[in-house]
Formats: C-alpha cells, structure tokens, sequence
C-alpha cells in the first residue's frame, strides 16, 4: 500500500517539475539551463533529466542566444550556455471562443503562435451542432496541409460567455449566444477525437492575465467581466479560486442600488429601481441593464439565437460615453458604482494586489472611473484595500488559446 502511494507521489512530484520547467521557457524562451535551477529550485541531475525527456519528444529546443531579460546574467567563461526554447510544431491546440462579441476558432502552436484562424458562419442562428461541423470540416483540410502535424494536436480549447460545468464541459446557460442545458464538452469529444476543457469568459481572461504578473505565482487578483452579462474569477496565489459546483455569473447578487447625483430618473429602466431599493446587480451593472436604461433593449427579446442584436448597441453606447454623451455617462458611471459597492467586502476579505476590468464595458471610461472612484473612497476608510485597476487588454480568442496552452501543456505532462 505505501509504496503504491509512494508511487503516485513520486509521479506528482515529476509532473510538477516538468511543469514548471515548461511554464518557465514559454515565460523566457531562450532561458539556460543554469536560470531554469535557479527559478525552479531543480537539482542538475533532476533538471537535466526532464530537460532531456523533452528534447528527445521535440517539445523544447536548443537555440542560440538568451532572452533579453537573461542577457545580463551569460557566463563570461567556459563553453558558451545551451539555451532552451518551446518548439512551435510541438504541440498543437484548437481553440473556440464563443460569446455575443467574437465567434471564432483558430490552432495554436506550443509557442502561442496561431497558425490558422477561422470564423463560425451562419452567427447567431447556428445551432452547437452545427458549430461543431463547421470546424470537423476546417479540421479534415487541416490534415492535408504540409508541415502539420496533426498527430500533435493535443486537445481542444472552449470558452463560453455564460454559466458552465466546468468538469463535464456542459453549458448550462449562456443566453448571450442562445444556448442551454447543451453537453457540448462530450459532443466535442466525440466529434474531435481529442481531450476537451470547457471555461467561462471570466475564468479564461483571468488565467490570460497571469502570466503578466512580476511576482508570478505570489500575487492575488480579482477579474470582473462586464459584458451584456456579468462574471467575475478570483486567482489566490497564482491559483484559480474554483466554485464548489458550477462556474457561474454573478448577475444575481443582491445590492442597494447607489443614489449618485448623475441618477436620470425618467430614463428607461427596469421596474421598482430608484436609488435606495434593492436590486439583482445584472438590474444596473450589465451591458443588457445599460442599454435597456438608454432604451435600446425592452427587455423582452428572448430567443433562440441569445443577444445576437445587443452586441452591436453596445460598443455604439461605449462609443457615446467616452465622447461624454449625458445619458450614456450616468448609465455607465452608475454601473460602474454598484460594482465596485458590490465587491467591496470581497476586496477587503480577499486583499488581491489587483483588480481587472475585462469586457465591452470596461472600455467606458465612466464605467472604469467610477469603479475606481468608489474604491478609492473606501481606501480612505480602510487604507488595507487599496489594489491598483486594471483594463484588460486580451481578446477572447486570445485567452481561450493561453487557457488551452496552460492546461493542455504547461500546466501538466504530454507524457508520463
């Protein structure tokens, strides 16, 4: 029994190694092999084992140079260092970004680098099905292209704008782009052949946003997505804060809705929401409650095909705000407080460094003020809460296809 353990942990123990190895040279490509002990805490024999298994199986490299934050450290005598880098033909990740916003597949190599990039046709009214066909097909050409390796191609990457299962890779409602109660993760299994991991939007951007940090593995962030819904992730430790159940958006919390003097009462809104009442926080912080206030949305177009005409008001009432169009400035700045009202007590029991701002509202220079206005107010309360904001600069596609990179390939072993 012991040594079976004893097994099982030795295992764990070199998938993590090679784990943090692999995370450090996407980090620094062109890293030696004496910076990787120095990072990784690896003994010489422990790190030239593992840097060797990758060699052998094409995943990393040997290259001439260092990364230009390394230079400063290479050896002035002796033979010159061996520098490692990921190989872009290593590994091969197909990803899916599905929201209101961007409706997209491409394949990445194990560099990060896309090499084919494609868009879903028949946007809104495409059933999962039929999305599913669409990149089978893209998929079987894919085969025939010289120089790919299609053996390689190591899983498949989804993002969803809505609530998921994580663990079984089912869409249990994500009315954005019309879908419900859809097992899309087996499907996708079944339809490509290859491992496939599910995320919603907010948990993608945030895993995206890691790698930036100086600090690595030590900071603590908060990510709150304002989309026509809203969703939030919290990272503790370089480590995602997972729900005990489902990923899911936090469009139902409950707040006191902010009176502020920029209030437009005779504005469209929803019922029984002037200042002081209580309302879900998708009632005023949404890009659905903003353009329903700014009389773009009656609030009874629920179909099949999700949100499909909401995307396009919105970025117009983007635009209207940061050019300081009245009406379109109050209904921001309003989101943007009962946000940040709603998240003060996460704030100040979570302590994150930061705090990011992803998504189309994001982009309203009033929503952001006025988010960072109201922690600003607190911080004079509380000085402890005082994480600097931050507007996320990452497209969708580009955080399904680092989510894809990290749990596909960094984040544990291609092979035992």
């Amino acid at each position: 029994m012991s040594s079976v353990h004893d097994l099982t942990r030795s295992q764990h123990v070199r998938q993590m190694n090679r784990s943090r190895i692999l995370t450090e040279i996407y980090r620094s490509p062109g890293i030696t092999r004496g910076q990787l002990a120095r990072l990784t805490n690896l003994t010489e024999a422990s790190l030239s084992r593992i840097t060797k298994n990758l060699l052998d199986e094409g995943l990393v490299r040997t290259v001439k140079g260092q990364s230009e934050s390394l230079k400063a450290e290479r050896n002035t005598r002796g033979r010159p260092n061996v520098c490692l880098s990921l190989c872009p033909d290593g590994l091969y990740v197909l990803c899916l970004s599905l929201t209101a916003y961007e409706q997209k597949f491409s394949i990445i190599g194990a560099t990060g680098e896309r090499i084919g990039e494609d868009s879903i046709k028949g946007w809104p009214n495409v059933k999962p099905q039929n999305v599913l066909d669409q990149v089978s097909e893209y998929l079987l050409a894919l085969r025939h292209r010289p120089g790919f390796k299609f053996d390689r191609l190591a899983g498949v990457s989804i993002t969803i704008a809505g609530d998921v299962d994580a663990e079984t890779g089912e869409i249990l409602d994500a009315p954005s782009i019309g879908w419900k109660a859809y097992p899309l993760g087996e499907r996708a299994q079944k339809a490509f052949g290859l491992p496939v991991s599910v995320q919603n939007t907010a948990i993608a951007l945030h895993v995206a946003e890691v790698p930036k940090t100086s600090r690595r593995d030590s900071q603590h962030s908060l990510l709150l997505h304002a989309g026509l819904g809203i969703s939030a992730s919290l990272v503790v430790k370089g480590m995602l804060s997972r729900g005990s159940e489902f990923e899911r958006g936090i469009g139902n919390i409950i707040i006191e809705r902010p009176a502020a003097e920029s209030y437009v009462p005779n504005t469209t809104s929803t019922e029984n929401t002037t200042p002081g009442t209580f309302v879900r926080l998708a009632d005023i912080s949404s890009g659905r409650a903003i353009l329903q206030r700014l009389g773009h949305f009656s609030g009874n177009t629920a179909t099949d095909s999700g949100d499909a005409g909401l995307q396009l008001g919105l970025p117009h009432t983007v635009r209207q705000a940061n050019a300081g169009e009245p009406r379109s400035v109050a209904a921001f700045s309003e989101a943007g407080r009962a946000l940040g009202l709603a998240f003060l007590s996460t704030l100040a029991l979570a302590h994150p460094d930061r705090v990011i701002l992803a998504g189309p509202l994001a982009a309203a220079k009033p929503f952001a003020r006025a988010f960072q206005d109201i922690l600003q107010d607190y911080n004079r309360i509380e000085p402890a809460v005082s994480p600097t904001v931050e507007i996320s600069q990452f497209t969708y596609l580009k955080a399904t296809e680092i989510t894809g990179l990290k749990h596909f390939f960094l984040a544990k072993p291609i092979a035992d």
